[in-house]
């Protein structure tokens, strides 16, 4: 007896189901992780550790990220102008051709249903 490679599929209900659990089970561990990076925080404000901690076998480093720039009314809307401009040499590439589009990528994308 040959066997087709459906029967060896779970079927899409299960696959569902157990994407269903793995999505919970981030969502919790991803708190759990925030929680534990406040705590991290709480320590170097304390200065019980630096900016960079080792300990059972892992490496945390404190991340700085750079504060964004505030420009002048005239900058933001001389930048603006400037991006409505490329979009619009940009479509009429589109339009005549000129440019090309890459052929389309899949993937699933997996979360709850909105109430």
């Amino acid at each position: 007896m040959t066997h087709s490679f459906k029967e060896f599929l779970n079927p899409p209900e299960k696959i569902v189901a157990e994407l269903k659990k793995i999505k919970e089970q981030q969502t919790y561990l991803l708190a759990v992780e925030n929680q534990l990076k406040l705590e991290l925080e709480t320590h170097f404000e304390q200065q019980n550790i630096e900016d960079k901690f080792i300990s059972q076998g892992m490496v945390v480093t404190r991340i700085s990220k750079e504060g964004k720039w505030i420009y002048s009314e005239f900058t933001e809307q001389y930048a603006a102008k400037l991006k409505r401009d490329l979009e619009l040499r940009m479509e009429n590439e589109q339009q005549e051709g000129t440019a090309t589009q890459k052929p389309p990528t899949h993937y699933w994308n997996v979360r709850k249903v909105k109430k």
